[in-house]
């Protein structure tokens, strides 16, 4: 896979959770509470990134995807329910499909080593 590419479908992956939160808000017109969701996502995703840079080889990409899901929906978990969130099954479902996405960003991110 060309650089250019991995890149674009690493955004588009991370950029996921971003565009749901946007359908959220233009539905309900008031609704913003998954852009901290997704941004708390997001920065559990990235901090596994500079961790995994030296393990992108054979198993090592899954592995920090798996690091990755894990740390973003820990953090996705955590800052809705510092916004008051009650915690429950839809909470879980939102934040692991958040995860998912930036998983995914992540293993597109490090399959491939950079030259």
């Amino acid at each position: 896979m060309k650089r250019m590419v991995r890149h674009a479908l690493s955004l588009a992956a991370a950029g996921m959770p971003f565009a749901f939160a946007s359908i959220r808000a233009i539905q309900t017109g008031w609704d913003f509470r998954y852009f901290l969701i997704a941004g708390a996502g997001l920065l559990g995703a990235a901090a596994t990134v500079p961790i995994g840079r030296g393990y992108t080889t054979g198993w090592g990409s899954f592995a920090m995807a798996m690091a990755a899901f894990v740390a973003s929906g820990f953090l996705s978990v955590l800052a809705a329910m510092t916004i008051g969130t009650r915690l429950g099954l839809g909470l879980l479902v939102v934040a692991a499909a958040f995860a998912a996405c930036f998983a995914a960003a992540v293993f597109v991110h490090l399959i491939v080593p950079e030259r």
